[in-house]
C-alpha cells in the first residue's frame, strides 16, 4: 500500500518536472510577419535578398535547429 502511494507521488513529480523543463526549453522565434510586417506570399509585397538573409541570421541566433553558413560569394559579391 505504501509502495503504491510512493510510486504515484513520484510519477506526479516526474510529470511536473518534465512539463516545466519543456516549457523552459521553448524559445521565442520571430515570425516572418513580425520581421517584415506582412505574410510571405501576400500580394504586391516582396522581401529582398538582404532582408531575407538578415531574417535567416536572426532565426539562427534564436534557434539551435538552424545554422547559417557562408558557402561563397555571388557574382554581385554578396555572401551566399
Amino acid at each position: 500500500m505504501m509502495n503504491r502511494r510512493i510510486l504515484k507521488v513520484s510519477r506526479v513529480f516526474l510529470l511536473l518536472f518534465l512539463s516545466i523543463a519543456t516549457i523552459q526549453a521553448q524559445t521565442r522565434i520571430t515570425t516572418p510577419k513580425e520581421q517584415f510586417g506582412f505574410h510571405i506570399g501576400d500580394d504586391y509585397v516582396v522581401v529582398n535578398y538582404t532582408q531575407y538573409v538578415d531574417y535567416l541570421k536572426k532565426l539562427s541566433r534564436e534557434s539551435d535547429r538552424l545554422k547559417v553558413e557562408e558557402i561563397g560569394k555571388s557574382s554581385d559579391g554578396r555572401s551566399m
